[in-house]
C-alpha cells in the first residue's frame, strides 16, 4: 500500500511544481467549471432590463402634493406581467412625507399626471400653484399635443451602459478555455464597472443634469414657451427659452422645471427664479459661464477669506449703509446683499437669478426603474464576487 503526495498538500514537495502554471489552471478551472455556466442567466437579466426600458407602452404616473402628501404611481394601457412585474395598482409615498411635506406645503402644490414612454417623458398634465409665483394663484403646467417630449439622459445612457454590457456578455461567453484567465478577469472587471455605472445612474443625477446645470431643457420639452393670461415667454430681444414668465409682477419671475432619476424614482422640482437686473451682481464671465456670486463662493472656500476680502478682490466696494448703496457706483454693495446673494444666487441659462421661495419636490416612484434597479443591483454583486474570486488567485 503506498500513498502519494499532491505538491499542496501537509506534507507535500512543491520544489518540481510550476507556481504559474498552477495558478493559471485554478483560474481555468474557475471560469469553466463556475462562471461560465452563470453568463446566461446574467445575460438574460440585462435582457429583461433592456426589455422593461425600452417598452413602447406608456407608463402614467400621479404627481400629488399638498394635504395628503403622496406620490401615487399607476400604470395605464400596461399589462407589466408581460414585462416580469404585476399590473396591479401601486401607491407609494413620495419624499414629501414627514418634513419635507410641511416644507412642500409651505411652497406650494402639484396636482396631475407624468407620462413616460422608453427613455423619454411623453406628456406633463399638472396644476401646480406656488406660494412665490402669481401670489399663490393655481396656474396650469401642460404639454402641447405636438411635443416630442423630454429625453432623460441618465436612462439614455443606463441602456446604453446595459448595451455595452450585453454585448461584452457575448464575447465572453463564447470563449474557449484556452483564453488567457487574465483577459477573461479583464472583460469581467469591465462589466462589472459597466454595471456599476448602471446602478449609479438610477440613484443620482450628474451634475450636468441637475439644477441649475440643466437650464431650462426639461420645461422647454415638456411644455414649450408657455404663454397664458398674464404669462408671456422673455422679451422679444432676450433670445434665451423661459417655460414661464410673469411680465406684470413687479420683480419678473420664472420657473424651472427639472426632471432627473433619483434614488430609483422619477423626480420633478420646481423653481421659482427672480432674474437679476442690478449691478455687479447680474453680471456672469462670457468665458466661464459664472457669475459674481460664484465667483465668491469659490474664494470662500478657503477657510481663511472673509466675504469682505473676497468682494474687494472681485472688485466690489463695500457700502456701509442703504444710501452709500444707492449712490454709489455699479460696482457697490452691501454685506446684507451679498449674503443674500450668496445664499440665493445661482448661475442658470447663461444668467444670474435668484431663487425664490425653496423648492417645490415630487417624486413618483416608477415601478420599471424599481424592478431595473433592484435587478442591477443583484447583476453588480454577483460579477463583483466573480471578479473577487479571480483576484484572490492571481
Amino acid at each position: 500500500m503506498s500513498t502519494k503526495l499532491y505538491p499542496n498538500d501537509y506534507f507535500g514537495d512543491d520544489k518540481d511544481i510550476n507556481l504559474k502554471e498552477q495558478q493559471i489552471s485554478e483560474q481555468q478551472w474557475l471560469i469553466k467549471e463556475i462562471i461560465l455556466p452563470e453568463l446566461p442567466a446574467i445575460r438574460e437579466c440585462i435582457e429583461t432590463c433592456l426589455d422593461l426600458l425600452n417598452s413602447p407602452e406608456e407608463f402614467t404616473l400621479a404627481l400629488t402634493t399638498g394635504s395628503h402628501n403622496t406620490t401615487s404611481a399607476n400604470i395605464s394601457n400596461t399589462n407589466l406581467s408581460s414585462l416580469g412585474g404585476s399590473n396591479e395598482r401601486l401607491d407609494i409615498e413620495s419624499n414629501t412625507s414627514g418634513s419635507s411635506s410641511n416644507s412642500n406645503s409651505a411652497i406650494g402644490t402639484v396636482r396631475g399626471t407624468l407620462r413616460r414612454q422608453g427613455v423619454k417623458l411623453v406628456s406633463l398634465q399638472a396644476e401646480v400653484s406656488m406660494v412665490q409665483f402669481r401670489n399663490g394663484k393655481s396656474f396650469p403646467l401642460c404639454s402641447p399635443r405636438d411635443t416630442k417630449g423630454f429625453v432623460l439622459e441618465q436612462l439614455e445612457h443606463l441602456v446604453q451602459r446595459l448595451e455595452a454590457g450585453g454585448a461584452l456578455l457575448d464575447n465572453l461567453s463564447v470563449t474557449d478555455t484556452t483564453l488567457e484567465a487574465e483577459v477573461f478577469a479583464t472583460g469581467l472587471m469591465e462589466l462589472q464597472r459597466l454595471l456599476t455605472g448602471a446602478a449609479q445612474l438610477l440613484q443620482r443625477p450628474p451634475s450636468k443634469l441637475a439644477f441649475p446645470l440643466c437650464g431650462p431643457s426639461a420645461g422647454i420639452s415638456l411644455c414649450g414657451n408657455i404663454a397664458a393670461g398674464n404669462y408671456n415667454s422673455l422679451a422679444a430681444n432676450d433670445t434665451r427659452p423661459s417655460l414661464y414668465s410673469n411680465s406684470n409682477s413687479n420683480n419678473k419671475e420664472e420657473l424651472a422645471l427639472e426632471a432627473v432619476v433619483a434614488g430609483g424614482e422619477l423626480s420633478v422640482d420646481i423653481r421659482v427664479l427672480e432674474p437679476i437686473t442690478k449691478p455687479p451682481w447680474n453680471s456672469v464671465d462670457p468665458l466661464t459661464g459664472r457669475s459674481l456670486s460664484d465667483q465668491l463662493k469659490d474664494k470662500l472656500r478657503d477657510r481663511g477669506t472673509s466675504l469682505e476680502k473676497a468682494l474687494n478682490e472681485c472688485g466690489v466696494t463695500i457700502a456701509h449703509s442703504w444710501w452709500e448703496n444707492y449712490t454709489g457706483s455699479a460696482n457697490t454693495t452691501t454685506l446684507q446683499v451679498a449674503r443674500d446673494h450668496m445664499s440665493r444666487g445661482v448661475t442658470w441659462n447663461d444668467r444670474a437669478v435668484l431663487i425664490r421661495g425653496g423648492t417645490l419636490h415630487v417624486a413618483a416612484s416608477d415601478p420599471v426603474l424599481v424592478t431595473v434597479d433592484a435587478k442591477l443591483g443583484g447583476l453588480e454583486a454577483c460579477v463583483a464576487a466573480h471578479c473577487s474570486n479571480l483576484a484572490a488567485l492571481q
